[in-house]
């Protein structure tokens, strides 16, 4: 049984092209995929990232969401794959740069940068149970980079915005460990999750304009909603 709910996040995996048709895929086989020890669902919540070395720059804030597993494996332990078919990881309020166009290069005084790039991102975590209710959570997480994007606002009322994509600049696979807690709300019946992670990036990203290579850091916030809960035996 357990096998058949791997290879059906596997399948999700292989839809990655498209969000909406995970979450369809989840809404639809959500009650498919529950058992006394596993519990299937949503997760979703935001993400705070920055990417560290750049001065100025702020943090970004963004959102992600995709379909996660929580599986028992025995009184403490736990394991929590999820696809994150949503997610990106950025930095705010960088000094623009000349793009090559003499019109708009005039300008870049009066613009502010968003840097955000986005990402599939597929968290395997292990948990631990302290409590029946406190968990501490670790793993690692692969991600697949989809695209990456400059977002020029100027800084003015209502200012005019110009992207510029920085998609080739970057290697489209990344990795990152993560580490927090999680709390569960249920331990008789599968239930709503909460946890908070903090992520640090094991590869360098360079910028696009200069010699530096920064690594990305962000928090999250996770919001994991069961669908279609079966219930399960303590």
């Amino acid at each position: 049984m357990l096998k058949k709910k791997l290879a059906l996040l596997t399948l999700l995996l292989g839809f990655g092209f498209s969000s909406q048709s995970q979450v369809l895929i989840a809404l639809v086989f959500g009650d498919k995929l529950n058992s006394p020890n596993v519990e299937f669902g949503l997760e979703l919540g935001p993400t705070i990232s920055y990417l560290d070395g750049y001065n100025p720059g702020d943090w970004a804030s963004s959102f992600f969401i995709g379909p996660s597993f929580n599986i028992r494996l025995s009184e403490h332990w736990w394991i929590h794959p999820s696809v994150q078919v949503v997610s990106s990881v950025g930095v705010e309020n960088l000094d623009p740069y000349s793009i090559g166009d003499p019109e708009f290069d005039d300008l870049t005084d009066r613009f502010r940068v968003e840097r955000r790039i986005n990402f599939i991102s597929v968290p395997l975590i292990a948990r631990y149970a302290v409590t029946p209710h406190w968990l501490l959570q670790a793993g690692f997480e692969p991600a697949l980079m989809t695209s990456a994007v400059d977002m020029f606002t100027a800084d003015i009322e209502d200012g005019a915005q110009l992207n510029v994509d920085i998609t080739d600049e970057y290697s489209r696979i990344d990795a990152r460990v993560v580490g927090g807690l999680a709390y569960r709300f249920r331990t008789n019946t599968a239930g709503l999750w909460i946890s908070a992670k903090y992520c640090y990036g094991l590869l360098e990203y360079p910028d696009p304009n200069s010699d530096l290579e920064s690594r990305m850091q962000y928090w999250q916030i996770t919001f994991e909603i069961p669908i279609g809960a079966a219930a399960k035996k303590e």
